[in-house]
This record gives structure tokens, sequence and C-alpha cells, in this order.
């Protein structure tokens, strides 16, 4: 029994100890700007500088179907036809520059690219070839979290943003998630 309890002690006292040392520069559950519209929006919708300030705000998670969503996006005026992509967009601070790779934690439906200060950091079941129109190339297990190590230059002291477009497997889909944290 003693054994259990030191073994516990030690497991919790390493949990711990890694979670202090996470620093959240971008959280789940965030507040984002979004457009789901169904004209897409200037190609350069996810650069440092595009004016996002007539898109929606919310907070993720985000999508419909699944009856889990924070704020409910729309999917179109045909259930047949639904837009293939829904894009998001979030500022964030970095104070100093992380010296380890930073964290990302995604849950898509159906396919992601992110960007962050207008590079691709990452892509998710989307083809090689991006485009705001593509489908997604594949889907996940839905509600099951992606952890994926990204590098630390891709951010700078200072203002930042990531932009994430969110594709659908087909237009005739019902449902899209999307959540996302961003760690050092």
């Amino acid at each position: 029994m003693m054994l259990r309890v030191v073994l516990f002690l030690m497991l919790f006292g390493t949990w711990q100890s890694m979670a202090a040392e996470v620093s959240p520069l971008v959280n789940i559950g965030s507040e984002w700007r979004y457009y789901d519209g169904s004209k897409a929006p200037n190609y350069q919708w996810h650069t440092v500088d595009f004016d996002d300030s007539n898109w929606s705000v919310g907070k993720a998670q985000f999508g419909y179907g699944e009856g889990d969503e924070v704020t409910e996006t729309s999917f179109g005026e045909q259930a047949t036809a639904k837009p293939i992509a829904q894009l998001f967009r979030h500022y964030f601070i970095v104070d100093s520059l992380p010296s380890e790779p930073l964290t990302l934690n995604l849950l898509v439906d159906d396919g992601a690219i992110i960007f962050i200060n207008g590079q691709e950091a990452y892509r998710a079941n989307l083809p090689a070839q991006y485009h705001v129109s593509a489908q997604a190339t594949g889907t996940f297990i839905e509600h099951v979290w992606l952890s994926v190590p990204l590098d630390a230059r891709l951010v700078k002291p200072g203002k930042n943003v990531i932009a994430v477009a969110v594709h659908q497997l087909s237009a005739t889909s019902t449902d899209i998630s999307f959540d996302l944290g961003l760690f050092y």
C-alpha cells in the first residue's frame, strides 16, 4: 500500500510540474473571428494584415451537427451544397520567444490547414496543392485531439495571428468541428 501511495505522489508531482511548465499562447475554447459564408473571401485571408473586422466573433468549440458546439456556425442555405471551408482567425501576444517547440492541440472534423503569421504551420487531411475550395482528403475520429509539435520560429515578439481553414470531406457532410490550443 505504501508503495502505491509513493508511486501516486511521484506521478502526481511529475504531472503537476509538467503542467506548470506549459504556457498557453492560444487557449482551448478561445474567442476567434470566423467566416462561414458561401463566397470565398480575399485569398489573403490567412495573412497578418488581412482585415477581419467584418467577420463574426465566437468562442470555440465551433461547428454544427454534433450538439457539443459552443458557437454554432452556419452550414449554408442548401443541405446538399454546404460551403467546403470555414475560416478562423485569432490574435495572440508573445512576450518572450519560446526556446522549445510549440505544441499544437487540434480538434477538427474533417481537415484543416493552420497558418501562423501567414506561414503554413500544419495541415491535416488536405491535398498538397492547397486551395480554399479544396475538399478534405480524409477525416479523423470525432472528438479526438491531435497533438503536433511546431517550430517556435513561427511566432515573433508582440502581436501574432493564427489562421485556420477547416474543410469538409464533401458538400453534403452533416457536421463540422473546430477547436485549437497552442502552447510552449
